[in-house]
């Protein structure tokens, strides 16, 4: 069994009072601009401005993610607070291959039915990608293992697991 958490990179902290004040000034230079004719359209700009904002910070800056390799099983957790939720569970048989995002060995997997993003960063540089086939359809998810996952896949599933 190997398990390892994914933590977001960077000061949260100054993020998060970062994005607030960047809204405020937002929607003050939106409040001064407005017109009595369009104020309903300013304020619905500021409302899905805002609400953007909270979706990238929740996503990116709270949310951890938890990789857990028990035995034949890929299983995938968010970590919200106190809170874990499995947002994924793959057994390893039913993986196609797992590669390096961007590898040219994707492009026989075009159609996917849907694509589970796993990942706590938006850009990393070791992120992973997986295709897996359930049912008969094929389906994608990104992470971002350690070296040492990449290794323990490799072993489990050596045709599979490409660097």
């Amino acid at each position: 069994m190997h398990k390892e958490i994914v933590k977001r990179q960077g000061n949260t902290v100054l993020i998060i009072v970062g994005l607030i004040v960047l809204i405020f000034i937002c929607m003050t230079l939106l409040e001064n601009i407005s017109v009595e004719k369009y104020g309903s359209i300013v304020d619905m700009t500021a409302v899905g401005l805002l609400t953007f904002l909270a979706f990238v910070v929740l996503r990116y800056k709270i949310v951890d993610f938890k990789y857990v390799l028990i035995d034949k099983d890929l299983i995938f957790r968010k970590l919200l607070g106190n809170n874990e939720t499995v947002l994924l569970n793959v057994n390893i048989a039913d993986i196609l291959m797992i590669a390096p995002v961007g590898s040219k060995a994707f492009k026989q997997y075009r159609r996917v039915e849907k694509t589970y993003r796993l990942n706590a960063s938006l850009f990393g540089k070791n992120k992973y990608c997986g295709i897996f086939n359930r049912d008969g359809k094929y389906y994608k998810f990104t992470f971002e293992p350690s070296a040492k996952l990449v290794k323990l896949l490799k072993r489990s599933i050596p045709d599979k697991v490409f660097e």
